[in-house]
């Protein structure tokens, strides 16, 4: 079961970035509906499956129809190609199952500037009790 906390922080990932809220409903204890566009991102094993083509998949499924437990189909990754096979260092196929999304990469920045932010705050509570 997701926890209250993770459900209030999660949003849509199809309307968040578009600016919309993008709040997701729980329904049936195994899906996330999202009150906007209608996505709807089934949970397994307490792990939400946020990929807007999955969501988009299960759009015309009306809430009550939606099964539990939920039908994941992530699909076959792409076959690398031959380039990819060839020289996968300088691969430049974006739908390479070898590159990692571009996304990904702002994780370890995100993670920087929470620590920063984090010693920015200890350093200042430390130096007004003085």
């Amino acid at each position: 079961m997701l926890s209250q906390e993770l459900l209030d922080i999660l949003r849509c990932p199809h309307c968040a970035p578009a600016g919309r809220e993008g709040m997701l409903e729980l329904v049936k204890e195994s899906w996330l509906v999202c009150q906007d566009c209608g996505r709807k991102y089934p949970i397994q094993d307490d792990l939400p499956y946020m990929l807007v083509e999955i969501g988009e998949k299960w759009m015309n499924t009306p809430a009550e129809e939606l099964p539990v437990p939920p039908e994941i189909d992530l699909g076959e990754p792409p076959a690398p190609t031959q380039e990819c096979a060839d020289a996968p260092a300088a691969c430049s196929t974006p739908t390479c199952p070898r590159q990692l999304p571009r996304w990904l990469l702002l994780i370890p920045i995100l993670v920087g500037i929470v620590l920063v932010i984090r010693w920015m705050v200890e350093r200042s509570s430390d130096c007004c009790h003085d």
